[in-house]
């Protein structure tokens, strides 16, 4: 990959672009970077916006959102998921084992609990 880069617009997303860069500098696909990067996030308690230390929904719970897109423009993406750690990768796997898009909800969560994620 020629001159890749990795950018953040948020103080948070400096650590997640070298989450990202190391799997760019070993020779790892720009969607392995994405996605190391977001799992940065999701892990880090300190970051309110997103992942597991995020902000409640309106009902009181924790829901999550993720969207990701491969070089050839296909894409996943996953919304008001609860009680998934990494909503990154359950988008990456509706992109990679799903014809959908989208999931929501419910259907999102069970989506990630038959495929694998605690």
């Amino acid at each position: 990959m020629p001159n890749p880069r990795v950018i953040a617009t948020w103080p948070f997303g400096l650590p997640a672009c070298q989450a990202a860069w190391e799997v760019l500098s070993a020779g790892g696909a720009a969607i392995d970077g994405v996605e190391a990067g977001a799992w940065y996030c999701d892990d880090d308690p300190a970051v309110d916006s997103v992942g597991f230390g995020g902000l409640p929904d309106a009902s009181g719970e924790l829901t999550l959102v993720a969207s990701i897109m491969d070089h050839t423009g296909r894409g996943g993406a996953v919304a008001c998921v609860r009680r998934v750690r990494h909503a990154t990768k359950v988008a990456r796997m509706v992109m990679e084992r799903t014809p959908l898009v989208m999931l929501v909800g419910e259907a999102a969560t069970q989506f990630a609990i038959r495929e694998g994620m605690k």
